[in-house]
Parts: C-alpha cells; structure tokens; sequence
C-alpha cells in the first residue's frame, strides 16, 4: 500500500475500534451491527498475526473469515430493514423475500466460480471468496440503496438512528463496490480506487461514532392505521408495477 493508502486504512481501523467500544457502551439497539464491528476488528488482527497476503497461513484467515463477516454484514442489513418496516407487514415480507432471493444470487455465482475455474483447490476456494464478495457487496448496496429510496417515498414515523444507520451503512457499502467497479474498468489505477474505499468506510465509521447516540433513539409518535394503510397500499401497487415490468421484459417482441 502506499502512504496515503497506509494513513487512510490506520484510520479506518482505529475509527472502527472506536465505534465498535462506543457502541457497546451506548447500548444501541442494533445486535448484529455490534457483533459485525468487532468481528471486523479481530479479523483485521488475525490477518495482521498472518503475515504477507501471498502466504498460506494469511489467506486460509481470509477464506474462513471472509464469509463470517459477510453473513453478519447481511444480517446488519436486514436487522435495520426490520426495524426501519416495523408496523408495515408487507413491506417487510416483501423485502424480506428479495433480500432471500439476492442472497440466493450470490450463493450461485459463488458455487459457478468455485466449479468452472480450472485452477488448484486454493486458488478455486480463493477466486470463490472474492466472487462472492464482489457479488454480495454490490447487492446489498443495490437493496439500501432502493430501500432508501422507498422509505424516502413514502416516510412514515421512524427512530433518527434508524435514517443514520440506513444513509451510513450505504455509504460504508458504496466506497468498496466503487472500488471493485473501478478496478474491473481500469485495473491500471488500482490503488486510487482502494484509496476510495478506505475514505468511504473511514468517513462512514467516524460519522457513525458521532451521530449514533442514545437521544437518536427516541420513539416517534406511533404512525396512524389510516397512513400505514396508505404506505402499504402504495408498496403493493409499486410492486405491482415491477412485477409488470419484468413480464414486459421477458415477453418476446415481435
């Protein structure tokens, strides 16, 4: 890495160290963000403990590692789903189903990588991991970011926290899939591009150790029948719309 790569990761992680003690501290609600964060840290240490990338005893830590942290990262991400539907049913049945369905892409693209690479078992386990990495990050961006969208659409009455972690965890998400599309387009500036995935995640780390704080916790009034109804009704016509589009798509053309 170069300096600037070096200074930018140092802070990454420190912020990281500090958020995860902070959090824990604070009490916050959000289980799974927790276990995540300091899962990050002893991840980060092991592989440290590990040596140079290029050596067997790193990269087995990354192949046993890698997966663990993007499990609890999706649970993170269905965790503050839940919470940001509470009180819209189907809404959140809904969300819940595409996040299974995207789940189940990734997996698939991971075993397609896994079984038509010609490669030893470690490079194939290797090239695996990355798959799914690349995969998994780019569609859990993919659902924040269209969640956001609809929760912006049709607001309905929710914790400060919850809107925080919603814009920062698609912040934290969006500077490493930037970077996997980046490097995929122009893999001869590789470097600039992780220096803005480590901008990312270090700007979305620190922002969180300042915003996420106990008063951002505070129940708002309880969202009427009438204006749930209303928000459900609309989630279903959007639906309904999506659901048309894909048919249109899929239909053949004259």
């Amino acid at each position: 890495m170069s300096e600037i790569q070096q200074q930018a990761w140092l802070l990454s992680f420190l912020a990281q160290v500090c958020l995860a003690v902070v959090i824990t501290r604070r009490q916050l609600p959000y289980p799974f963000f927790r276990a995540w964060l300091w899962a990050s840290v002893i991840r980060t240490g092991i592989l440290r403990v590990a040596g140079n990338t290029n050596e067997t005893p790193y990269i087995a830590a990354y192949l046993v590692t890698e997966p663990i942290l993007l499990a609890l990262l999706a649970a993170v991400v269905m965790e503050l789903f839940h919470q940001r539907a509470s009180g819209l049913v189907m809404v959140g049945r809904t969300g819940t189903i595409l996040f299974t369905v995207l789940v189940g892409v990734a997996a698939v693209v991971t075993a397609l990588t896994f079984l038509s690479g010609s490669q030893a078992p470690r490079e194939a386990a290797l090239a695996s991991i990355i798959a799914l990495r690349r995969t998994a990050l780019t569609l859990m961006l993919a659902f924040l970011a269209a969640t956001l969208f609809f929760f912006y659409k049709f607001p309905a009455p929710g914790r400060l926290n919850l809107l925080i972690h919603h814009i920062l965890l698609t912040v934290n998400i969006a500077g490493p899939v930037a970077a996997i599309i980046g490097i995929w387009f122009d893999p001869l500036h590789t470097h600039h591009y992780n220096t803005i995935a480590l901008t990312c995640t270090s700007t979305s780390f620190l922002a969180w150790l300042v915003l996420l704080r106990r008063q951002g916790e505070r129940e708002p009034a309880l969202i009427g029948q009438d204006k749930a109804e209303a928000i459900e009704r609309s989630a279903g016509e959007l639906v309904d719309e999506l659901r048309s589009a894909a048919k249109s798509a899929r239909r053949p053309r004259d």
